[in-house]
């Protein structure tokens, strides 16, 4: 059985490298000291890219102290920045209308409320509260300022936030209609007292404000990214399929999406077919960031022929299940999976699938911990219907938003994996994974 750990800060690096902010292969000189020191120079500098990646690089070297708090806010500055400088996001705050918004506003409530993990945490009072402290900290982004508060002073600017802060005093919606209400004259006191040139993009921040509060991969994604990652669907996912040697198969996977089962199976096919016959394989999970569950639910069928998979935990009943091998189309090679820091989400389930069940060994370094599992839900504000009275949807986005917690075989959280062979040297993890191969394949036995 694997072990777990708990995941602290290190679940901010792949999100970060997403954005292109961290690299997961390339490390910051300096002790961890000396990283925190310039984390904390360029966080009062307001460089917060930069803060990020020294927090990060601390995080990875020093898993016992805690940087969740500074991380967090340097991520939420850092996605503010971007919003401000998005297209994509600027263009549908311009399309928009602002009754539109406050709908939007209200649906974006009522989303996080009904679908998301912990609904504690979802009441309308803190979530127009968490709104109302974007909506500040966008004050003082020069970017914002510049965007839409043109003619204002830094003295109006001033006034206006010393006046939300005794409004957050008093104001405290119960309801999404009351938040609706309070966001309203939000708004309009700022484009009275600022000469606000859009009262959507106080909105904006309030929805925002409301999905980062909750964890760092609840989101609004406008419209164009939700395409950008339906686009990205093309590309392969299965790399490197080879025979190595003495019947060693090796095949990794960078990601799971629909057609990752059928690339899996023709890469497997393809090497049954080769001169010598295929006696084990290696399945290299480094660098895998998750992807589509079904699919990696699907992956771990292939190779199980009983047993429990994953099971998911929510608020919600349609959420909670378990996932069970069908012993259909089953593939009995001897198993080894290569892991690392970057190995996350729907990969680590794989990989606990496999391991905690006696079906692979696992080798490499300890796991990225994302056990959670987010879905994109559009919105229907400003949706239509055809000619023919179908829907069409909305073309302002949706949310992502974290519906689940995962746990693996042995009913455990996915917070974090260690693998049963640990060693975190890439090259030597290689090497590892082609001994173990070999032994199972001269043994044809299945731990």
């Amino acid at each position: 059985m694997l072990s777990r750990f708990f995941v602290k800060p290190v679940r901010f690096a792949l999100l970060a490298a997403s954005l292109g902010i961290c690299s997961p292969t390339i490390s910051l000189a300096g002790s961890g000291t000396e990283l925190c020191a310039l984390a904390q120079q360029a966080e009062k500098a307001g460089r917060w890219e930069e803060a990020l990646r020294y927090y990060n690089q601390v995080s990875r070297e020093d898993r016992d102290t805690d940087y969740v708090g500074r991380m967090r806010q340097c991520l939420r500055h850092v996605l503010q920045n971007r919003r401000h400088q998005d297209p994509a996001v600027v263009d549908q705050i311009l399309k928009m209308s602002f009754a539109n918004g406050l709908k939007l506003f209200g649906e974006a409530l009522q989303k996080l409320q009904n679908n998301y993990i912990e609904p504690d945490k979802c009441s309308p009072t803190r979530l127009f509260e968490e709104g109302l402290k974007e909506f500040n900290s966008s004050l003082a982004d020069p970017i914002f300022r510049s965007r839409y508060l043109a003619s204002s002073t830094t003295a109006d600017i001033r006034l206006f936030q010393a006046w939300l802060k005794e409004f957050s005093l008093t104001e405290k919606p119960k309801t999404i209609s009351e938040a609706q209400k309070s966001l309203e004259e939000v708004a309009n006191r700022a484009r009275k007292n600022l000469l606000l040139s859009k009262s959507n993009a106080v909105i904006l921040e309030f929805v925002c404000g409301a999905c980062h509060s909750l964890d760092e991969y609840t989101t609004y994604l406008p419209q164009q990214r939700i395409e950008e990652e339906k686009a990205e669907n093309v590309n392969p996912t299965i790399s490197g399929a080879t025979l190595i040697r003495q019947g060693i198969g090796y095949l990794k996977i960078l990601g799971f999406k629909e057609s990752t089962l059928r690339e899996m199976d023709e890469a497997i096919n393809n090497m049954r077919m080769s001169n010598q016959p295929l006696r084990s394989l290696i399945i290299d999970l480094r660098g895998n960031p998750g992807g589509n569950f079904d699919i990696a639910v699907a992956i771990a069928q292939r190779f199980l022929p009983t047993g429990v998979i994953a099971s998911l935990h929510g608020p919600t009943p349609e959420v909670n299940k378990a996932f069970q091998a069908t012993g259909m189309n089953v593939i009995d090679l001897p198993l080894v999976l290569l892991v690392d820091q970057d190995t996350a989400s729907s990969a680590e389930m794989l990989a606990a699938a496999l391991g905690d069940n006696r079906r692979a060994t696992v080798i490499g370094s300890n796991t990225f911990g994302k056990g959670s599992l987010q879905n994109v839900m559009k919105f229907k504000t400003g949706g239509s219907k055809d000619e023919y009275g179908r829907e069409v949807p909305s073309p302002f986005g949706g949310l992502k938003i974290t519906l689940a917690k995962l746990s693996g075989p042995s009913g455990m959280a996915l917070s974090g994996i260690v693998p049963e062979i640990q060693e975190r040297n890439p090259g030597r993890q290689m090497e590892l994974a082609i001994d173990y191969a070999l032994r199972k394949a001269q043994t044809q036995s299945i731990p």
